[in-house]
């Protein structure tokens, strides 16, 4: 059985103004509600480097997107859900070397991450696609039709 799991040290508020723009922030406003929402991204500890405003928003946005459904299907297919899946892990694993290596993310949170990312990786394969059941098998299905972001699947499925 996979357990799918994203190790979250974010925290991000979004909420609507009074004209309907959608806003994402580190902080929630005053005098209005927010939402939090988890977003993937470096520890804010240490002597980890902060974005700018409107680079944070902008990734902020893109984590939203990423751990939002984009699709939704009834279709398994192993082989596509472990490429795609797979193929997710490494782009995440991409993204934190290089925040990590350019100053954005602690070695303590990057090695967390890293190492949780590559277990999950270890233990995708089309034969524990095809043995999957409950949650596990959502999981493999949501992979299965590419549009969705591992990061949403594993948010949604496992736990």
């Amino acid at each position: 059985m996979m357990i799918f799991s994203i190790t979250v040290s974010a925290e991000v508020y979004k909420w609507v103004d009074e004209e309907g723009v959608t806003h994402f922030g580190q902080k929630p406003p005053t005098n209005q509600n927010a939402e939090t929402v988890n977003v993937s991204g470096g520890a804010k500890t240490g002597a980890v480097k902060s974005l700018d405003p409107d680079t944070q928003k902008a990734a902020d946005g893109m984590a939203e997107a990423l751990l939002s459904e984009q699709s939704s299907s009834d279709e398994l297919d192993c082989g596509q859900a472990v490429s795609y899946g797979r193929d997710g892990i490494d782009s995440m694993l991409q993204v934190g070397r290089k925040n990590y290596k350019d100053g954005y993310m602690s070695k303590a949170e990057y090695d967390k991450q890293s190492g949780a990312l590559k277990k999950i990786k270890s233990k995708m394969s089309v034969n524990d696609c095809k043995r999957a059941k409950g949650d596990d098998k959502k999981f493999y299905t949501c992979l299965s039709d590419g549009m969705n972001h591992v990061a949403h699947c594993g948010k949604k499925y496992g736990g």
